[in-house]
């Protein structure tokens, strides 16, 4: 499972650099699957709604980069939806972090970056600069 683990690590990291989004997400505790939609958290199926989906996704294809508000808005409910704001925002990262983390409020997975958005990134990977 380490083994698997750090060669996925790997193979992230690579792609990142290359530019390419990453479609898969996988560590021994989560595995997010974007083209198949499916999520599994300690081999248990995670229920996401359509608008958490949308939101997962956007960090995970983005993933160790700050993805803005507003970009995140743009990716969940669409492109210049007037009835979306930061407040709904907030509210869906905290349906997200309760479905996909050990410990919500200590989420490993999806991070804030105070005054600049959200990240999504592993328990062995850096914050962005």
């Amino acid at each position: 499972d380490e083994l698997d683990a750090r060669i996925e690590s790997v193979l992230r990291r690579v792609s990142s650099e290359l530019g390419g989004a990453s479609e898969r997400y996988v560590d021994p505790y989560l595995c997010i699957d974007l083209t198949a939609r499916r999520v599994m958290a300690q081999d248990d199926p995670v229920k996401l709604s359509p608008t958490e989906f949308h939101l997962l996704s956007c960090l995970v294809r983005k993933r160790g980069r700050v993805v803005s508000p507003q970009e995140a808005i743009d990716a969940a409910w669409g492109r210049g939806n007037p009835t979306t704001h930061g407040k709904l925002l907030s509210l869906y990262i905290g349906y997200l972090r309760r479905k996909i983390e050990r410990d919500p409020q200590e989420p490993q997975y999806i991070h804030t970056r105070y005054g600049a958005g959200y990240w999504f990134g592993g328990p062995s990977d850096r914050e962005p600069a």
